[in-house]
Formats: C-alpha cells, sequence, structure tokens
C-alpha cells in the first residue's frame, strides 16, 4: 500500500475537522512518499492560509506526525475554496491543480443535524457537485471517495443499511434546480414533504448526494465510505485523543458532566461506534481498493462494528463506571421528568436571578440547545438498526500483514469496556470538559 500511495497527489476536503485532521496526520506520518497534499479550507476570519497553517499543525495531534516527518510542509498546500460557491470560489489557478490530482477524498460537509434543509443543500450536496464538475476534466484522477455516513438511509421505514446505492425520493439535479429556484423560506415549506421518511436534513442530504456521485460512475471510479459513530481515537497518534463534539461523543460528554439529569435509551440499540484512527485507516484502505480494482461501479464501503457490538447503554454504564446508573432510562415519560425538574427549573430560575441582577440571561439559551442535541441524537440512539459492512471485511481479510500493520482498522481486537472506561478522560485532556465520574 505504500508503494501505491508513493508519488500521488491527493486532494482532501473537510482536513480542518475531526476525521479529516487525523486522515491528515496519518497520510503525512506513514505515506511520506506522497508527492503533494493539497487541503482545500475555507478563509477562517482575518486568517490567511500560511497562518491558519501554522495553527493547524501546532495542534498536539501533530507532535508524533512532525517528528517522524520533519519536512512534511513541503508536501503540504492549502487551496483557498468555498464549497458553498459556484466552482468553490476557486481562483484559475487552483482550479488548474485540483486538475492534476490523481485521489479525491471528499469529507467537507456540515454535520449540524438541526440544520434546515436548505442549509444542507447549500454545504452537502452543491459542493460535491460544484467538485465533481471540476474533476470531470481531470484525466489523471483515479478515485473520488464521498465520505458519507452509516446512517445516510436511516429513514423511519428502513431497518437495515446494505452496501448499496439507496434511490432519492427527489433526483439529485431536480434537488439544485428547486434550491435555485425558491427562497430559503419556500424551501423551508415544502421540507417536511420531501423528508417525511428522514428524521433530519442531514441524513436526507447524505442520501441525494451519494446518488449524485453514482450519476458520475461512468467517468471516473467513484467511492462511498460510510463511517458509523465516529468517537476518540484507538490508539493513532494517541490514545483518546478526540475534537469533536458530535454524535456519541457529545451524549458522553453531557451524561459525564453532569449537565444531562438523564439519557433515555432503548437498551438493545446499537451504537455502531467506530474509532477515529480506525476510521481514517479504513478510508485510505478503501481509496486503494478502488484503484486496485478499477471498478465500473459505484463501490459502497458501510464500516461499523457490527462483528464487535456495543449497545447505547453499555456504553454508558461504561463511561459513568456505574453499571446501574440513575442517569439511564428507557422510560420515555419519566427521561422527560427527569430533565424538567432537575435541569430545565434550575436553568429557569438560574435565568430569572441574572435578569433581576441586571445580567444577560443564558441558561434557558444553553437548555434549548441541549435539547436540540439530544432530540436529534436521541432518534439514532433508539432506533434498532443493522448496517452491513461486508465490503470492508473482505479488504481486511485480502491484505498483507504489513499493510494490516500499517493501517489497523479491525474492530474485533476492541475491548468496548476499557475503550470507554477510559474515553472520558481524552475528553477532558484535549477538550478541557471535567467529567464528574
Amino acid at each position: 500500500m505504500e508503494e501505491f500511495y508513493k508519488n500521488k497527489k491527493i486532494l482532501v476536503t473537510g482536513g480542518t475537522g475531526f476525521l479529516g485532521s487525523i486522515l491528515v496526520e496519518k497520510l503525512l506520518r506513514s505515506f511520506p512518499d506522497i508527492s503533494k497534499l493539497y487541503l482545500l479550507a475555507r478563509k477562517k476570519g482575518t486568517m490567511n492560509l500560511t497562518e491558519r497553517s501554522k495553527k493547524y499543525f501546532k495542534d498536539p495531534l501533530f507532535e508524533r506526525m512532525i517528528y517522524l516527518n520533519p519536512n512534511y510542509y513541503k508536501k503540504v498546500i492549502w487551496i483557498e475554496g468555498d464549497l458553498t460557491k459556484p466552482c468553490l470560489n476557486l481562483s484559475n489557478d487552483d482550479m488548474a491543480v485540483i486538475k492534476t490530482v490523481d485521489i479525491v477524498i471528499h469529507l467537507g460537509a456540515s454535520i449540524n443535524m438541526q440544520n434546515p434543509l436548505h442549509e444542507m443543500i447549500k454545504n452537502n450536496l452543491l459542493g460535491t457537485a460544484e467538485l465533481l464538475k471540476i474533476c470531470l476534466d481531470n484525466k489523471n484522477i483515479k478515485c473520488f471517495m464521498y465520505v458519507s455516513s452509516a446512517f445516510s438511509n436511516a429513514r423511519k421505514s428502513c431497518f437495515r443499511i446494505e452496501e448499496k446505492i439507496y434511490e432519492s425520493v427527489v433526483k439529485p439535479e431536480t434537488l439544485l434546480d428547486i434550491y435555485n429556484a425558491l427562497t430559503n423560506d419556500e424551501l423551508n415549506e415544502i421540507e417536511n414533504t420531501l423528508m417525511q421518511d428522514w428524521p433530519n436534513s442531514y441524513t436526507f442530504s447524505k442520501n441525494v448526494t451519494e446518488c449524485h456521485c453514482d450519476a458520475f460512475k461512468d467517468q471516473m471510479s467513484i467511492g462511498i465510505f460510510r463511517p458509523g459513530n465516529i468517537t476518540s481515537s484507538f490508539s493513532e497518534p494517541y490514545p483518546f485523543w478526540v475534537k469533536s463534539k458530535a454524535g456519541l461523543v457529545g451524549a458522553i460528554m453531557l451524561v459525564g458532566s453532569n449537565t444531562l439529569p438523564s439519557y433515555y435509551i432503548k437498551n438493545t440499540t446499537m451504537t455502531h461506534a467506530v474509532p477515529v484512527d480506525m476510521t481514517a485507516n479504513a478510508l485510505i484502505a478503501c481509496t486503494y481498493d478502488i484503484v486496485k480494482n478499477k471498478s465500473k461501479d459505484t463501490k459502497i464501503y458501510n464500516y461499523t462494528s457490527n462483528n464487535n457490538p456495543i449497545t447505547y447503554r453499555e456504553v454508558c454504564t461504561h463511561t459513568t463506571k456505574n453499571e446501574q446508573s440513575s442517569l439511564i432510562t428507557n422510560n420515555y415519560y419519566w427521561n422527560a421528568i427527569k430533565n424538567f425538574i432537575f435541569m430545565y427549573i434550575p436553568f429557569l430560575f438560574m435565568d430569572i436571578f441574572r435578569f433581576f441582577t441586571r445580567q444577560k440571561t443564558k441558561y434557558l439559551r444553553i437548555y434549548e440547545k441541549i435539547n436540540q442535541f439530544v432530540n436529534a441524537i436521541s432518534y439514532f440512539s433508539n432506533k434498532p438498526l443493522i448496517v452491513d459492512n461486508d465490503n470492508l471485511e473482505n479488504i481486511w481479510d485480502s491484505l498483507s500483514q504489513h499493510d494490516k500493520d500499517l493501517v489497523p482498522f479491525n474492530l474485533r481486537v476492541i475491548d468496548w469496556k476499557d475503550y470507554f472506561y477510559n474515553l472520558p478522560y481524552g475528553i477532558e485532556q484535549y477538550l478541557g470538559i471535567k467529567m464528574k465520574f
């Protein structure tokens, strides 16, 4: 696999995110002979890309990589672009550069499940469509890997996710036409009609974007990588490194900091948890597989812990170190009562106190944000869902021992009890949030 990545030009979007950061670190540390690593990123505030690059690589995540590959900066080139703009808002020179890369790994997306549909179309579908159009003029491209989600088809009527493309309720091109023709308010009015079988705009947008990628399979090799619930690192470059507060990690933070007095989950619902470093390794292996096999059809790779499952309840009991934790309930109404009494009412009185002492109120706004987050993730923590993952299992079985050591992603080796018992310490160390157990 090292020989395969040697002298390759790779474009990564979303490289500043949780999975993107660990992917960049892994590529620069374990594949130092890549030719160039292009990172597409938006301008942030008044920082130019040179300043942003310096800040980015000061993260403790990159310390080991910099020690092993001190000349990494010669490989990295930042490209200023915006996935929400036509032609990604690229300069002509940057556009020409993208047309020369060998591999595109497209992680850039919004994962905010509370966003309205028009935001998700702009952030997830539009950017992917623009990037694909640019790549059509690239005669060197060997793989376009779109990073989706294992929950992209987690519709209310679906209980098993297979490794295949699921037809969207509206064609991607039609949805883009609707987006361009209607105002945001008009789109919001038809949102419920379009998404009636989907729990949120995030899963809906991922499903439509997958279908759009599939439409390009005759022009280039397309892969779709669907990771499960991404959590802290397992071992690389350091155990329990974490950057994101989304998904399962966010739920653990709320429970572990005693912010959330009660968490409603069904006892048997699987988390489909995947550590972020193993996820990056699996993504690298899938990209290699696409190019090696030169598949004419879009290849789907679901990456979840099916073969070493763990439930949401087990996660909570391991992280709280309490098998009989009173924080966890499978009674919906008792959960609502506890959160009202032990969170809403105290927050209300704290805001009343702040109001009468002429301070700006804030606690009910915090409560609303927490409530929105919990409502978004509760769909997944209470929905029985089987996710097939045969394609990645087959890749693992086909790898040499050297490659297995290079990109370990076999989830069967994880002792989930030990992993989730120690995960809160990673949250404390890397996110600075005090856990109270």
